[in-house]
């Protein structure tokens, strides 16, 4: 995290020593992955129990978690910069695959990443196959990923069940 503004307000004529002081300090602060070329690899679980699951809103956990990996598409596939992020789609069930490899960012590539975790892009379903939940699998196929590329960036995983 980089700081990028601070502010601070003391509030006090006087002191005694039983007396409080009232210290006010504002922080923000942008994520390094805004500014340093980033690779994500975006871990989703498409286990059984993401589908046949409601949440009290009447909704699957299958859609706030689609609802989530848009929601880190759209702020960590940041347009128009020099070295942009990347990044990786990988789903796991009883088994992980790898759907999307390190893909950089455009607003093409934004859609692109969007419609297939909605499961609508060119008959690529990667909804599929929902079965067990083997989370180590799912982070096996992200450790590969990242150990596979040579680019030298930052990595991260962002695993949702």
């Amino acid at each position: 995290m980089g700081i990028t503004n601070s502010n601070k307000v003391i509030n006090a004529d006087r002191i005694d020593c039983d007396g409080s002081l009232k210290v006010t300090l504002a922080l923000t602060a942008a994520p390094d992955i805004i500014s340093t070329p980033t690779d994500i690899a975006l871990v989703l679980d498409r286990s059984g129990s993401m589908v046949n699951n409601k949440m009290e809103d009447d909704r699957s956990r299958l859609q706030h978690l689609q609802d989530a990996a848009k929601a880190a598409v759209n702020t960590f596939m940041t347009e128009g910069r020099k070295n942009p992020n990347r990044m990786s789609i990988i789903t796991f069930s009883n088994e992980a695959k790898e759907y999307v490899s390190f893909t950089e960012t455009s607003l093409q590539n934004k859609e692109t990443l969007c419609q297939i975790i909605d499961g609508e892009y060119r008959g690529k379903n990667i909804w599929e196959n929902k079965s067990g939940t083997n989370y180590q699998a799912g982070l096996q196929e992200a450790k590969r990923v990242i150990d596979e590329d040579q680019s030298g960036r930052k990595k991260y995983v962002i695993f949702v069940t």
